[in-house]
């Protein structure tokens, strides 16, 4: 019974009802806890932590995710803890506590450097860079990106290779240098052609009418394209960046309204 509601969790979550993969998501905890499966435990925690951050409840998210890194821990799980430091990390980011994410990244980056998971180090490390870079710390960021870039090119892995060039096209850009960050940006958008990573292709997309001060239109596009799938806290994001690239009222108002939302979601404690 925990294995399919485990199961029917995820399907519901594939078909954006979070809040039905929720319920599934805690039957699987009761059960799986009775019933003394404390593998099945954990990664259900993770995975209803991982809801929860998409539902704004970032309060329920962040008790869960230590319960579940405590029982991976005991059980010598080493990816799924680096997942889970990963989540804590990504989590702290919502509500900007960067402080408190940078050590749940540095571990979670330990991890994967120790299993030699090479896909979800790169990974990890965009995620360590953006909070470093957020921080002030470019150079430090840079290294990151670059790592990632490095490990990334011989697994064949697009999406994270775009990933890299985009950041470090980010960072170019916040140094003025112009002609790096374009074409850096252009080697990310030709890895993307014909993949289905609207996220990504948007973020890409938006960047660079940012950064040119055209592109409006076709930004606008990838914004559309990419929204149905976003997150609530992705949506903000990307129409905020819209607003950036076009300054147009009706974006800023759109990025005002799912920002409230986004806000009355949290409790006052963060």
């Amino acid at each position: 019974e925990a294995v399919a509601c485990g199961n029917l969790a995820l399907l519901e979550a594939d078909g954006g009802d979070l809040e039905a993969a929720c319920a599934h998501h805690e039957r699987n905890i009761d059960l799986a806890r009775r019933a003394g499966l404390r593998g099945s435990e954990a990664i259900a925690c993770m995975n209803l932590a991982h809801e929860c951050v998409a539902l704004g409840r970032l309060d329920r998210a962040l008790a869960l995710l230590p319960q579940s890194l405590a029982l991976l821990r005991e059980l010598g799980d080493t990816r799924s803890e680096a997942s889970a430091e990963w989540n804590l990390g990504v989590t702290w980011t919502k509500v900007g506590r960067f402080e408190e994410s940078l050590p749940h990244f540095d571990r979670a980056v330990a991890l994967l450097r120790v299993a030699r998971n090479h896909r979800d180090l790169a990974a990890a490390l965009l995620e360590q860079g953006r909070v470093l870079a957020a921080m002030g710390r470019r150079s430090d960021a840079r290294a990151r990106a670059e790592e990632a870039l490095e490990l990334v090119r011989p697994l064949g892995v697009p999406a994270v290779e775009a990933a890299a060039l985009l950041d470090l096209a980010r960072l170019a850009l916040r140094e003025g240098d112009r002609a790096t960050a374009d074409r850096l940006s252009r080697e990310a958008e030709s890895l993307l052609v014909g993949r289905d990573v609207p996220l990504l292709r948007a973020g890409i997309t938006l960047f660079r009418a940012a950064s040119t001060g055209g592109g409006a239109a076709a930004a606008e596009r990838a914004v559309a394209e990419a929204l149905p799938r976003a997150t609530l806290a992705q949506r903000v994001e990307l129409l905020h960046d819209l607003w950036q690239a076009s300054r147009s009222a009706v974006h800023l108002a759109q990025a005002r309204a799912h920002l409230t939302e986004w806000l009355d979601r949290l409790p006052p404690a963060l």
